[in-house]
């Protein structure tokens, strides 16, 4: 089914993207400054790698640094298009009350999943902080954001040429469309079909937290192709039995009128 593929398409998409911020992640999180930073603080690195154009760089929302102790050591959250300093208190509120979420049960593979903020889900991955030899005690973790807002949306639909619409689950007030499929999705049907237009189809998914609740449903569009193209072979049917009756039609008047010429003549002559 081409709506499931596009769906899969998508959701591979934006795995793909959660993967390429864990690679941004890494090069940072084990490198010998970020590893002597955890340790002390010290004014250099921040000044020298935390500023707003640094982190705008990597295209990420979002940077924080936590201790061993789940202390937030440093936090920042910026506008990567604008390149503009965003609030960063809700981020670390979140990390604060999910020491989950910083919890790194081994050194070398990074955690990674989708939070819900108030200001829209993000995209968070996170690791420990070792030094360049990727060798520890680990220092903390330092945790990576990135907004699934329209930017990523938009991006998502050029890569894969489809167009992808995001929903918060627990919003109240869901498109109908989506409210129906939001009834239908489940662990036994991930996706669901719907035709939303005589043209156009829809498939819908639900995107799970990293605390493996729901969190968003991510909606594709394509085109009914096998119903546009029944529907055009349709109307070339009418329009050809439409042709073939008018001129069934002249010739049975053509021959009609022929057989009676044909007798009045003959009557005539008689």
């Amino acid at each position: 089914n081409a709506v499931v593929q596009d769906i899969e398409r998508v959701t591979d998409t934006l795995e793909n993207a959660t993967a390429q911020i864990s690679v941004r992640l890494i090069d940072w999180a084990w490198w010998d400054d970020t590893y002597q930073f955890m340790k002390d603080k010290n004014k250099p690195y921040i000044e020298s790698n935390l500023g707003i154009n640094s982190i705008s760089n990597i295209k990420i929302n979002a940077m924080v640094f936590v201790s061993t102790d789940h202390d937030v050591l440093f936090k920042k959250s910026v506008n990567y298009i604008k390149r503009q300093e965003t609030p960063s208190d809700t981020i670390e509120e979140h990390v604060h009350a999910h020491p989950a979420l910083t919890t790194i049960s081994n050194d070398k593979i990074p955690v990674q999943g989708l939070i819900m903020l108030p200001e829209g889900p993000m995209l968070v991955t996170a690791v420990s902080v070792l030094n360049s030899d990727t060798q520890g005690p680990g220092h903390g973790t330092l945790l990576f954001g990135k907004y699934f807002d329209s930017n990523l949306v938009h991006d998502i639909s050029n890569l894969t040429h489809i167009p992808v619409t995001v929903y918060n689950y627990n919003d109240l007030f869901l498109p109908s469309d989506v409210s129906i499929a939001k009834k239908n999705l489940d662990e036994k049907n991930p996706i669901f079909v719907k035709a939303v237009s005589e043209t156009t189809i829809a498939g819908y998914t639900v995107v799970k937290d990293y605390y493996d609740q729901p969190a968003i449903i991510i909606k594709t569009e394509s085109p009914r192709t096998v119903y546009i193209e029944g529907l055009h072979n349709l109307h070339v049917f009418v329009a050809v039995a439409t042709v073939a009756i008018i001129l069934f039609g002249i010739i049975i008047y053509l021959f009609i009128e022929m057989f009676f010429v044909y007798r009045f003549s003959k009557l005539s002559y008689e």
